[in-house]
């Protein structure tokens, strides 16, 4: 089920180049028999089968499996609290049947337990519409029974500000449309930034609570974090936590399989496809580990095929997609084909500049435990770093770097460190952009797919230019190698003397 795209460039230990180089119901906007009568908009939870969909949200979906060179290693985490991050500059998008509007919906999802045989599934949602040059936006939460497939949700065990949908007197899930009597929350130009947020507290009798936050800003307006909702489940429970990967410990109905925490976009309701013509966004998820939030350690594009617990059934039209990448530490949005790949893979680069040393790292906002040892210095630093420097004196150091998730380490990076020389590493280059002028420069993270405005990732627009690529890899998602290949060299001013192609 993975696709990590096809490979372009293997850039070698040193590249020269010299001179340029669902449960299914219609889209509800009616009254429910909710209280206030408030409108309601249903998403649907795909507990039903495992079948792969290239029509997949689109998005962050962590399911507890991280990609180290050509292996895929699994990881585990449970955590109290989880932050999405979403900032949306424009675009020109359509949700079909039975949406059939202009509108999408961005969701926070997650599974938690409430005992070792109760797993509920939490969805912390905005809704955007696009109407006559505005975005109207709305938010929502929804609460599923995800135990067993197709479990039912005991409504005299859950309470908080909404109510439950029916069908042939089953309860399919409780929800909670915050429109303020049938108003529209929010109505804005682009840019807007949306921020999601759940968290797991406890009553005095142990009954698990998930309180739903949201945070709405744009050019002149900060909405500031809004608790809107706060749902009771009304069980004692140990510990309850947000799940991610393969919780073998939990009854859930496909045990061995992993949950998924899931920000993703998505069609608007019950089950639509999102069309998109035009998209420009980007977006970051986060957990809680000791009252501080990290990225998550590693994520797909698409949502996966193999999961257990609740997912969700809005989805994105393969070929009239979203294509993403990852940048320092976010996550970028643009229409394209919809791909199946890792959206990075932890890595860790160094450079001395003189005698400051500096760590870059990837994923760059996550729990990294990074220490520095040797020739009578001691450093140990844990948390979030976007890089991190360090002053040494000559000698010899060595460098220990690991990436964790909650309280288990994930990888190690272990490095022999002799600044004596003071190498000094010249010009930077962490994204796709073009050189213009000569010198040293040193590539830190995989790249991939290309500028905005090109057909290419590097453009090299000047003579006596040297690029170390540092074994990383440049990944064009779209195309082979040739014309559209992530290199582009002026050809009237010179050529590739040394290139390794993978």
């Amino acid at each position: 089920m993975y696709n990590k795209g096809k490979i372009i460039f293997f850039i070698g230990l040193c590249l020269i180049v010299l001179i340029s180089l669902p449960i299914i119901a219609p889209i509800i906007a009616k009254n429910n028999k909710h209280k206030n009568q408030i409108t309601s908009i249903v998403l649907d939870a795909k507990i039903i089968n495992q079948q792969y969909k290239f029509n997949g949200s689109v998005g962050i979906n962590d399911n507890g499996s991280v990609l180290i060179g050509n292996s895929i290693i699994d990881y585990v985490y449970s955590t109290k609290a989880l932050l999405g991050y979403f900032a949306f500059y424009g675009g020109k998008f359509y949700s079909g049947p039975p949406a059939n509007l202009a509108g999408f919906s961005l969701q926070l999802n997650s599974n938690f337990n409430v005992t070792k045989n109760m797993i509920l599934w939490a969805q912390n949602v905005f809704i955007i519409k696009y109407k006559n040059n505005n975005y109207y936006i709305n938010v929502e939460d929804n609460l599923w029974n995800s135990t067993t497939m197709l479990s039912s949700l005991n409504q005299s065990l859950v309470s908080g500000n909404g109510g439950f949908s029916e069908s042939n007197n089953r309860v399919l899930y409780y929800n909670y449309a915050l429109t303020n009597f049938n108003i529209i929350n929010y109505i804005t130009k682009a840019p807007f930034y949306l921020y999601a947020k759940m968290v797991i507290n406890q009553t005095n009798s142990d009954y698990p609570q998930v309180y739903m936050y949201y945070n709405f800003r744009n050019s002149t307006y900060n909405s500031g974090w809004v608790l809107y909702d706060i749902i009771t489940i009304h069980v004692k429970s140990s510990n309850p936590q947000f799940l991610t990967g393969i919780q073998s410990s939990i009854n859930s109905y496909y045990q061995y399989n992993p949950f998924i925490t899931q920000w993703i976009v998505g069609g608007l309701s019950s089950g639509s496809q999102l069309i998109v013509y035009k998209w420009n966004a980007l977006m970051n998820l986060y957990y809680m580990y000791n009252n501080s939030f990290y990225s998550v350690p590693d994520a797909l594009s698409l949502q996966p095929s193999i999961f257990t617990g609740g997912i969700t059934e809005e989805n994105v039209n393969q070929n009239r997609g979203i294509k993403e990448y990852y940048k320092n530490g976010i996550v970028y949005q643009f229409q394209g084909i919809n791909k199946q790949k890792f959206l990075w893979e932890p890595h860790l680069y160094y450079a001395f500049h003189g005698n400051n040393l500096t760590i870059y790292l990837t994923p760059s906002q996550g729990e990294w435990k990074i220490t520095v040892i040797g020739n009578n210095y001691y450093n140990e630093t844990f948390g979030r770093h976007a890089p991190i420097s360090f002053i040494l004196k000559p000698g010899e150091y060595r460098l220990i770097a690991t990436l964790y998730a909650g309280s288990k380490p994930i990888r190690t990076f272990t490095y022999t460190l002799l600044p004596s020389g003071y190498m000094n590493f010249g010009k930077i280059i962490n994204s796709c952009t073009n050189i213009t002028s000569p010198g040293y420069y040193e590539l830190i993270t995989n790249l991939y797919g290309t500028q905005n405005t090109t057909y290419y990732c590097l453009g090299i627009f000047t003579k006596n230019v040297t690029i170390n690529g540092n074994l990383l890899l440049m990944k064009n998602n779209e195309f082979d190698i040739g014309f559209n290949a992530g290199i582009y060299v002026n050809a009237t001013r010179a050529k590739i003397i040394g290139q390794t192609l993978y």
